[in-house]
């Protein structure tokens, strides 16, 4: 991975990705606008969010997801929106917790990927679709390997059925 020195990261373009994988093997992935505000998750959680679950679950008219700490996934207005959508959100998990959170793999994964298929001349433009081309590439079966394990886990210890984890990831660019 890249990593900046203080005065460079001020530098650089940044790009932010939400992600989400099910434990059924589905994936949604898209960029977020800068700055990101909660009125913005509001309508990404209502346009794209709550389709996407009920297209990757049928059956279902409830959901449980994982979110990362980033306080504007969790306003008094996103909760609003997810409670309407039938989105319950798991509480106090641990604000970075990779051995908890198959999402956290993800963009690390992603982030090497990204790194193979960027060019030195890319565009600010480009390297945003290769972020979601590089994102889109994760092996689910990653993810339901670790839904599969921790479910059983879950259940002798807390009783928390997995069924869909969030996760949220900056990637960057230097500036040309």
């Amino acid at each position: 991975a890249i990593r900046f020195a203080k005065k460079e990261w001020s530098q650089t373009k940044k790009q932010s990705i939400f992600g989400l994988t099910t434990c059924n093997g589905k994936k949604l992935v898209f960029l977020v606008p800068k700055p990101w505000k909660s009125e913005d998750w509001v309508k990404e959680i209502n346009d794209k969010v709550i389709p996407f679950l009920k297209q990757a679950f049928p059956n279902r008219s409830s959901f449980t997801i994982l979110l990362d700490g980033e306080k504007l996934l969790h306003a008094p207005i996103a909760k609003a929106q997810m409670d309407g959508g039938g989105i319950k959100v798991f509480p106090n998990w641990p604000v970075y917790s990779p051995d908890l959170n198959p999402q956290e793999h993800v963009w690390a994964y992603t982030e090497d990927k990204l790194r193979d298929i960027e060019g030195d001349r890319d565009t600010f433009e480009t390297f945003r679709e290769k972020v979601l081309a590089a994102a889109r590439t994760y092996p689910a079966r990653e993810a339901i390997h670790w839904h599969a394990e921790k479910d059983g886990e879950a259940r002798r210890s807390r009783g928390w059925p997995h069924r869909q984890v969030i996760g949220f990831k900056r990637l960057c660019m230097p500036s040309p």
